[in-house]
């Protein structure tokens, strides 16, 4: 069997990780050329207005990587969808690139996880529509919106939703609806994403929600210890998250006063 990298699941993962890392790097980044525009004089202000190289590449890094995984998960579900009655030639060289079971396992795992996350870090690096535009109904019509100009992230959003996501892409959506400034839509999405998570790694996600920065201010805004409490968390554990929390803006604010 040929060794395509498109039908190696670690080829996915390593292409998401690096997506993600230019992207976690340009939030960064951008965040703290904001705090520079609030803490500062009108110098800063002028200063902050002007997007640095660093910046800005590493936002079309994300932007590409993202649109290439996404592309890349689309185009190989078509060829895994291909009847092997009407299109032999490609069932049989779809054949030798992978076994039934492998192949069976990457369409779920591609379906089910990776291109729903590679759609939401897409749309997260993307302007965010002045108003939805409806989702792809096929495969075809996803892979031309991916390749549109521009590429229309609500659409990709939409389908997403269209299924019920997996948790983890549940939180995903929380943070990039906490980004668009809809407090209402992520909190309702981190609530079913803690729901659904297994009880065993429930509290570990719950600390990164009220720890994480884009999550803050909805998990503040929705009460953590009142969100952890509904969702059967330990007290104990509960209480330890939100003090954590509250020492934490403590000492950012004595950083910011001194």
């Amino acid at each position: 069997m040929t060794r395509d990298p498109h039908y190696v699941l670690d080829w996915y993962a390593i292409k998401f990780s690096l997506a993600a890392l230019n992207a976690n790097e340009w939030v960064r980044l951008r965040d703290r050329r904001a705090q520079d525009w609030r803490k500062g004089g009108f110098l800063a202000h002028v200063t902050a207005v002007v997007v640095p190289d660093g910046e800005r590449r590493r936002l079309e890094q994300a932007r590409c990587q993202a649109q290439e995984l996404a592309l890349a998960c689309v185009d190989t579900l078509i060829e895994l969808d291909v009847s092997r009655w009407r299109h032999p030639q490609v069932a049989y060289a779809r054949a030798r690139k992978a076994g039934r079971e492998r192949r069976r396992a990457l369409r779920s795992h591609l379906e089910d996880a990776m291109l729903p996350s590679a759609l939401v870090l897409l749309a997260g690096v993307l302007e965010p529509d002045p108003k939805p535009v409806a989702s792809p109904r096929s495969r075809g019509e996803l892979r031309a919106a991916l390749t549109a100009d521009p590429i229309r992230p609500s659409a990709l959003v939409g389908l997403v939703e269209q299924a019920l996501p997996a948790a983890r892409v549940q939180y995903s959506l929380a943070c990039l609806y906490a980004t668009w400034g809809d407090s209402r839509r992520s909190q309702a999405l981190l609530r079913s994403s803690l729901a659904r998570t297994p009880r065993s790694r429930r509290v570990g996600l719950a600390h990164r929600a009220v720890t994480d920065p884009t999550l803050r201010p909805v998990v503040e805004a929705g009460d953590a210890r009142s969100l952890l409490a509904q969702l059967d968390v330990e007290p104990s554990a509960a209480d330890a998250v939100v003090t954590e929390t509250e020492t934490e803006t403590e000492t950012e604010t004595e950083t910011e006063t001194t």
